[in-house]
Formats: structure tokens, sequence, C-alpha cells
């Protein structure tokens, strides 16, 4: 038989009301007269009397209790107001059979009645020191009508300064004494970035300067301020095989220069895609290559809409006009399109992208000495139509192309038969009809032309006077170039070859070329839009050596300072030069 013995004088119950409705019952439990061992399920019943129904709160069930020696110890909890001072009466119920009679729970069970305690049974003598703070008191539960002073005491403590006596409905400051905050009142991880006064404190240096830049200043969060070096560097692309030849540059959207060429050992069409303003690092990036064909010959490379660079050249030994349609800004992949394959076409090309977005190309065919476009019918001139727009003689070699202020197209170009310098003004964005025009006439001129369109309107062209052996510009009086003069730049040695010339974000020309008596890479500096004087220096030299500087193309970066790609035909390595300030005078 179960019986299970109360602690009441033999010592076998024991109950603790906690401070919420919680009770920890402990029992002995025997059987046939020995100690219980098991884990038998059991249930507890609150009751308000020895044999009624009144039974309160939920019963307690547990599916097994650990019972060792016949000891066990379980939390019971008949739900908020089951202890409210009235009698109270535990049946217990173990595997299926109910203990009787109830027992009567007396004694401790009552402390809970610590949960409504009688008005002014609690004084200052019943509380402990430090037992009521901030978190015991309900926030707006002290006012001046519970206070019994009419004024507070209100102390500064550790570190502090300010306080004392204040009158109710008063107030006081406190504030951080000077030096009452120092590392030990700090804890770790306290104070980050967010907490520094940066003008203060100068926050660890965290950035750096790209290549071909300077460190000129640090910012308040640790970043650097850099400029592009005060003075020019030349730089070396590639030099495996016989590369660098017929180069052309262009500055993307993301401000970064690309440069196609022609690779004369792989038969290959490449790019070198910069990855620093100055281009002292890139990746080289292979095209198309044939080893059987001289790819890349004429390359010309423009920036479309889309910031996808887009090539055209001249597949020499097939003979045909050609575009590169890169994918990316990185050109990493493309598409090649065959434009014109009519005998030998497709040298001295040059592509411009007009005002609705598609390319437009210069090029001259050698068959039938024509000068001839190819007008694209979408942005990567996977078609379109040619167009021969001057069959009169030998015309249309050295062809460069640009785009006026009033969208239309216009091209420089030599006339081989009579050793001039033209110009074909376009009368409409297809080029299908236009205007020829003789601009220099004056000896042997008009090879090596180059192009631009300054900021009044008017186009520029630099070419060389092969008689003299000078190079020359030819500065057009009106958008069509109807009429214009031309002046000489340079009058040191045999100079002039392979000339570019772009517009600086001051409004000023300046051109590259090639020295042929010194073998030099050479730049003239214009110091009006006319070229009719000189910066300093007005002409200088970029890169000296036996045979450096054929090839050259100009760019105008970003910020504004001049970058020039061009060959070491000594050595056929694609180099970079990229100057220091917009004259690159140093």
């Amino acid at each position: 038989m179960l019986r299970l013995f109360m602690l009441i004088v033999a010592s076998a119950l024991a109950m603790a009301v906690h401070a919420e409705s919680t009770i920890t019952y402990q029992g002995q439990l025997h059987h046939d007269g020995q100690p219980y061992e098991g884990n038998p399920g059991m249930e507890f019943r609150l009751f308000g009397s020895l044999n009624g129904s009144d039974q309160v709160g939920d019963a307690e069930v547990f599916s097994a209790v650990t019972i060792e020696g016949g000891l066990f110890q379980v939390e019971l909890d008949f739900g908020e107001g089951a202890f409210d001072g009235s009698q109270r009466y535990l049946e217990i119920m173990i595997a299926g059979d109910t203990l009787v009679p109830r027992q009567r729970i007396t004694g401790s069970p009552w402390s809970h009645q610590a949960l409504g305690v009688a008005a002014g049974s609690v004084g200052s003598d019943q509380i402990a020191t430090g037992a009521v703070g901030s978190n015991q008191i309900a926030s707006s539960a002290v006012g001046t009508d519970e206070l019994q002073s009419d004024s507070l005491s209100i102390g500064s403590g550790t570190g502090l300064q300010g306080g004392g006596e204040t009158p109710l409905g008063g107030s006081t400051t406190i504030s951080i004494a000077d030096a009452g905050v120092g590392a030990a009142q700090i804890a770790p991880g306290a104070v980050g970035v967010n907490q520094v006064d940066s003008d203060q404190l100068q926050l660890r240096i965290t950035g750096t300067c790209a290549p071909g830049t300077t460190l000129v200043g640090v910012n308040a969060d640790g970043s650097v301020v850099c400029e592009s070096l005060p003075f020019g560097v030349a730089y070396v692309l590639e030099s495996e095989g016989e590369v660098g030849l017929h180069n052309d540059i262009a500055i993307r959207d993301n401000g970064l220069p690309v440069v196609s060429y022609s690779d004369r050992t792989a038969g290959a069409l490449k790019v070198y895609d910069c990855d620093n303003v100055v281009c002292s690092s890139g990746t080289v990036r292979t095209l198309y290559s044939d080893s059987n064909i001289n790819m890349g010959h004429f390359s010309s490379i423009a920036i479309r809409d889309n910031g996808r660079p887009i090539i055209s050249y001249f597949g020499s030994n097939r003979s045909d006009l050609k575009v590169f349609d890169c994918d990316n800004a990185q050109c990493s992949s493309g598409a090649v399109h065959t434009l014109d394959d009519d005998d030998i076409v497709g040298m001295w090309t040059s592509i411009a992208i007009r005002n609705n977005g598609l390319p437009i190309i210069s090029y001259f065919d050698y068959i039938n000495s024509d000068l001839k476009v190819y007008d694209c019918d979408d942005v990567g001139c996977a078609s379109g139509t040619e167009r021969t727009l001057n069959s009169g003689g030998i015309v249309g070699e050295y062809s460069a192309i640009a785009i006026r202020d009033d969208g239309l197209p216009i091209i420089s170009y030599r006339d081989s038969g009579n050793n001039s310098l033209m110009a074909y003004a376009c009368t409409d964005v297809s080029c299908s009809s236009g205007i020829a025009r003789t601009l220099d006439s004056d000896g042997d001129v008009g090879k090596f032309t180059s192009i631009a369109i300054r900021d009044n309107g008017l186009p520029i062209i630099s070419y060389r006077d092969s008689g003299r052996g000078r190079p020359k510009v030819y500065l057009c009086g009106d958008a069509g170039c109807s009429s214009g003069n031309d002046r000489d730049i340079d009058w040191f040695g045999d100079a002039g070859r392979y000339s570019s010339i772009a517009i600086r974000d001051n409004g000023l020309p300046i051109i590259s070329y090639y020295n042929s008596t010194d073998g030099n890479l050479m730049i003239r500096n214009c110091k009006n839009v006319t070229c009719s004087s000189w910066g300093e220096p007005p002409t200088r030299v970029l890169d000296r050596g036996d045979d450096v500087g054929r090839y050259t193309s100009i760019a105008i970066r970003d910020d504004g300072l001049p970058i020039i790609s061009y060959v070491d035909y000594r050595n056929y390595d694609l180099k970079i030069f990229s100057c220091g300030d917009p004259s690159c005078s140093q």
C-alpha cells in the first residue's frame, strides 16, 4: 500500500511558496513499509475544503516524477490568486490511485500573501538598504505629492559635478567634471568611429593612392586625397612580339583609357584595358587573331552611348573593312562584323559615334582610290550602308572623322593625286550627301590627318607638310570648313608624322606627333584656340630614343590631363605617356 508521510511531526512534507504563484512541494512516499523507488505519473489538485468539489485552479499533471529513496519534489502552479488567505487542501493522485485524505496546507505556503501586503504594514524598517531603486519604482509613480519634504538633495557622484539641494518642481544640472572620465570609466568597445569627433581626432589612414598618383591629404574619416603626379610618366604596356602598331586610344565612361592596336607577330587585333587613369597597369586582350592574316591595321576606337568600345580596322590579307563590337566596357568578349569586302577596302579607318548613338566610319577604297563611309544601322554595326563620298583621283588616304555640334560628320583626308589636304562636310547624319573641299594644296601636304571640334564648334585639323617636313594645323572658319587658314606648328627637323589632335578642358588644342630626325615623341601646346601662339613649353620631347613616337594617338582624361598611346618602334613595344599637367610641360 502507498502511504504519503507529511513533514509535520515525522518529517515527510515540505512546501515553499515563491514570490509568484508557484510552490515547491516535497514529499516522502512509502510502499509496504519501504521507501518507494520509480517514476510514476502524478496529479495534484487544490481544493477549498477537505471533501468538497470546490477545486481551485487547474490540475497539475506530471507523466513521470522521479522518486529516489522515497523522496520527490515538484513545482506546482495553480494560478494567480490560488492562495488568497482561505483554507486550502491538496489532493494527490499517484499512478491512478488517489491518496486520502486530502492534505491541509498550512505554514510557509501562506507567504504567498506577500503579493498583497496590507496598507501600512511595511515601513522603512522593513526595507533593506538599497533594496528599492529606479527599477523597482513604476514610471510616474512618485511625484511631489508623495514626498514629505519641500526639497530634494541630489548628489553628483564620482566623476560628476553639480546637483545639491533643489526645491520640489525645480531643476538642477549634473555634468561630467573635468577629467571625470578616464579609461577606467569607459567600457571596452564603448567608443568607436561613431563616437569620435572627427574635428578632434584623426582616424587611422585606410586608403591608398593608385599608381601614377600621389598623396596630397588625408580626410577626417581616414580616406586619402590623391592627385595625378605633377610630371609625366611613360609606361610600357606590352612588349611581347611586334605590338602597338596602328594604335588608337579612347576614354571610357569609368574614366579609364582603352587602347586598340595590332600585334603583327600574332596577326591579331588587341586592346589594352587600363586598370587606372594613367594606364600604369592593365590587361592585354586578344580580340581576333589569325597568324596568316594581319588583323588590326588602321584600328580606330570609340566609346558608344552604352559605355562599350567599338573598333574599326583593316584585315590586310583579306583586305576588308571590319568592326569588333565589344560586349562590355572591358572588351573581354564581342563579335566581329565584316562591313565591306569589295576588293582592297578598309585602310585608314576612323570611327565616331553620332548623336543618334550609331557609329559611322570613314575609310579608303584602295582599288578604286575612293573615300568611303560606312553608315551603321545599329549600335553594334552588324549591318549598314557603304557610301562612296569622293572618287576623283586618288582620294581618301589618311582619313579622320569627327561629329560637329550640329550632329553632322566631317572628314579630313588626303588627295594623293594633287598632294592636298581635303575635307568632306556631310550635309546629313548618314553622310548620303556632302561637299568635298580642298583646304591646303601648297606643296606635298595632307598626310597623317587628325580632326577635332573646338569649343566654338569649328573643326581643327592636324596634318603633315611632307615637302618641308613640318607638322601643320588647318583652322576652319566655319563648321563646314568652307574657309580657313593653315599654320605651321614646328620648324625643327623632319617632324609631323603620325599627328593626333585633341581639345583640352580649357578649350585649347594639343597635338602629339613623331619627330623623324631624332626619333622622338613630341607634343605641341597651343596657347589659344587658333594655335597662333604657344604655351610654355611650346614644343616638348615626351619620350626620346632611337625610334619612339610612331602611331601616336592622344585623348584627354576626365581629370583634364592628356594621355598618349604610341609605339617604341625600335623594340616594337606599345607605350603610354601620361601627362602630369594639361600642357604636358613636365
